[in-house]
């Protein structure tokens, strides 16, 4: 935010703003159990996509060839 901005904001609001930088970096770190389940079952998904992929992969198949059931 330009600093005029957050002067006018300070002054309108009548109290003095303080950085919060590190504030999103800080949020990121700390997860609730909702977030956890979240992360673990799309690393479950990631897992099952790169074993699909392992086993359709071999020489000679194009990318863009779907695998046979």
């Amino acid at each position: 935010m330009p600093l005029s901005v957050a002067q006018g904001l300070a002054q309108a609001v009548g109290r003095e703003l303080a950085a919060c930088d590190d504030l999103p970096a800080d949020l990121r770190m700390v997860k609730s159990e909702a977030e956890i389940a979240c992360l673990r079952a799309a690393s479950a998904l990631t897992d099952h996509a790169a074993g699909a992929a392992r086993t359709a992969i071999r020489p000679g198949v194009a990318s863009s060839s779907s695998p046979s059931p």
